[in-house]
């Protein structure tokens, strides 16, 4: 190797001369180094840009993330796609899963339960439900002056006496078409077990019945 190291600017040309007498070959053997170095790298643990791979370990990110396609996250798909003129946003829960399945959204916010605080569950033998755990209440709300509606698998026939409407601009939970019972609020509140009970006698069709 050649020792340039102590060349001086007050150096002869033959002191220079001798002391970088190796250099162009010391150049020609590093950049047969490099070569060897280039082609002896395993490209099999390398991500690669254009081609798909499988990463086994566990990577954090520090920075934001983008992605401008779909994740598939182990069958569950947060995507976005355009379907008849409209962009669509959607996290899919076990797509593609055969077999009946459990799929639910956990949200910790107080810190002191290992499970959830509140969850979002549809279960293998097929009920939903939403739960709420602590003593804190379960709210049902709308703004600007929206109202609510709840419907049976007959949504699409507005005067069935099994969908419950609310309607915020008189305050009274009542069917759609405004048969069967009415339940009149003052505040525009209403504890839940009302509504489960106006919601059973709906669903079996008794005769109307004035609750006030």
């Amino acid at each position: 190797m050649a020792d340039f190291t102590n060349v001086e600017v007050t150096d002869t040309f033959d002191q220079w001369r001798i002391k970088t007498n190796q250099l162009g070959s010391d150049f020609i053997a590093f950049e047969s180094q490099v070569a060897d170095d280039i082609a002896n790298i395993d490209l099999s643990n390398l991500v690669t840009l254009s081609t798909n791979q499988t990463i086994s370990g566990n990577k954090t990110f520090s920075g934001d993330s983008k992605f401008t396609g779909g994740v598939d996250l182990n069958g569950s798909i947060v995507t976005t796609y355009t379907a008849e003129g409209v962009t669509n946003y959607a996290i899919e829960l076990g797509l593609g899963k055969t077999g009946n399945i459990q799929s639910f959204i956990d949200f910790h916010a107080t810190g002191g339960s290992a499970d959830y605080d509140a969850r979002v569950f549809r279960s293998s033998s097929g009920t939903f439900e939403i739960s709420q755990r602590g003593s804190g209440p379960l709210y049902l709300n709308t703004t600007d002056g929206a109202n609510i509606e709840l419907y049976s698998n007959s949504a699409t026939n507005e005067g069935a006496r099994n969908n419950i409407y609310y309607d915020a601009d008189v305050h009274l939970f009542r069917s759609v078409d405004g048969s069967g019972p009415k339940v009149y609020i003052d505040n525009g509140t209403i504890l839940l077990i009302l509504l489960v009970v106006l919601m059973l006698i709906l669903l079996v069709q008794v005769p109307p019945i004035n609750l006030l």
